[in-house]
């Protein structure tokens, strides 16, 4: 099943730049890498860890369903409260984290962000991008008194609508608790801020939804009574992950929305999308403008080529773009190569004669893949690192321990972790030390 419509980057960037966007995040968007590099949705982590404390029925309850999961529980305990109390403590142990991808997203001048995780993961990326952010909550049980102020791109608003970690009883939790708050919102009792309903309702508004799993019956009527419906006049757009458009199940979601012509569906990854997304809002903003994307790299900053099992592309367009951040330009297959390239010549012509180095992203796809492009990369690249032994070439890096490539083992070459941002960081750093001893050598032989 294909997307229901090509994005149009600078259409969705004019939409952003005239606050006609409204940003909604569902849970699967915050993440936790773990030491092996694997990247985990909270609620998914949460969900596990509740499903182990089941006493019974486990193997008829799927672990990653989290409102079913903790449902169980609390049949199985009487005891509200304290899972309540948890799933607070849970999500306050990342209180202080955030993302690549939220950087990115707070980057752009969203005034109204809508969350349906009681996590602080965009906030935090709204206060490390140098902006004031508010943080509101909806509470199903309690009316609140709190007044919700016009947002504005330097301080936006991040309404978290199933609740907030304190108080713990905010949060929409179980099945029931679901069922109740969406009884809740369709009353407005307690109601919800006027500036949200009103922001939603207007005809001009468009969303730019990212993992809300909009295969879940209640989404439709939850926007409807929210007030976004068919007579918006601008469509929004949905990203979700490939098992949405690979499973049968879920193609009446597109097809509901599709012939309603509110929401196009898109496949693109997050952080491929944000990178394009942050280009093309930088066109329309102009150098000074919120949201733009760091300087060019200078005309002679080093050139990486990116090496990489065609699985991964996802994690490989983040690394993109912060490689990028750092003032280094990369090459990257997707994004460099034309229709009509001979794909093999034009890489052995890249790596052997264009690029400054070579980044080989190791993963377990790559090890256990027995053919694919990357191995005629390698042994590219290790011809040409073998005619330059003074410097780095190809520099091998790992998203999890214990997934090196046998090539790199005979050759003795250290392999160091992109898992974190001071990995990343400190990749960039090796990069930009080579280059510039490189080039002293160069001046050195000039003078």
């Amino acid at each position: 099943m294909e997307s229901s419509g090509q994005l149009n980057y600078k259409s969705l960037a004019r939409s952003i730049e005239s606050g006609k966007c409204i940003l909604v995040l569902g849970g699967g968007v915050s993440t936790s890498t773990d030491t092996d590099g694997h990247e985990t949705p909270l609620h998914l982590m949460l969900s596990r860890l509740l499903w182990e404390r089941l006493e019974r029925g486990k193997d008829e309850i799927d672990p990653d369903d989290i409102r079913h999961v903790s449902q169980a529980l609390y049949d199985q305990t009487g005891a509200e409260t304290d899972l309540q109390m948890e799933v607070g403590e849970f999500y306050a142990k990342f209180a202080g984290s955030t993302t690549q991808l939220h950087r990115d997203l707070a980057a752009l001048p969203f005034k109204l962000c809508i969350t349906l995780g009681p996590d602080d993961y965009l906030f935090n990326a709204f206060r490390e991008a140098g902006k004031d952010p508010q943080k509101q909550y909806y509470d199903f049980r309690t009316p609140r008194l709190g007044v919700v102020s016009e947002p504005t791109v330097q301080s936006p608003l991040v309404y978290h609508l199933y609740g907030y970690r304190e108080p713990p009883e905010s949060q929409v939790i179980t099945e029931s608790d679901l069922i109740d708050f969406l009884t809740r919102v369709v009353k407005n009792d307690p109601p919800l801020p006027d500036y949200i309903r009103a922001t939603l309702s207007k005809k001009e508004s468009a969303c730019l939804f990212a993992g809300l799993e909009f295969k879940q019956w209640y989404l439709r009527v939850l926007m409807h009574v929210l007030g976004y419906h068919d007579q918006h006049t601008n469509r929004s757009w949905a990203l979700e992950g490939p098992d949405f458009f690979n499973k049968r199940k879920q193609h009446h979601s597109i097809a509901y929305f599709s012939s309603r012509k509110t929401i196009n569906f898109h496949d693109e990854s997050l952080g491929n999308l944000l990178r394009r997304l942050r280009a093309a809002h930088a066109e329309i903003a102009g150098p000074d403008g919120p949201g733009r994307m760091p300087a060019r790299a200078a005309a002679d900053a080093p050139l990486v080529f990116l090496s990489y099992a065609s699985e991964d592309r996802a994690a490989v367009d983040d690394l993109h773009s912060r490689i990028e951040s750092a003032g280094i330009k990369v090459w990257q297959d997707k994004d460099d190569l034309r229709g009509g390239d001979n794909w093999e010549l034009q890489l052995k012509h890249v790596v052997g004669k264009v690029a400054d180095y070579v980044v080989v992203v190791q993963t377990p796809n790559m090890l256990s893949r027995i053919e694919g492009v990357f191995n005629m990369e390698i042994h590219e690249a290790l011809t040409k690192q073998d005619k330059m032994p003074r410097f780095r070439f190809v520099i091998p890096v790992h998203t999890r321990e214990n997934c090196l490539m046998p090539q790199f083992e005979r050759e003795k070459l250290h392999t160091t972790p992109v898992v974190t941002e001071a990995n990343v960081k400190a990749l960039a750093a090796t990069i930009l030390e080579d280059w510039a001893a490189r080039k002293n050598l160069r001046l050195a032989a000039v003078a």
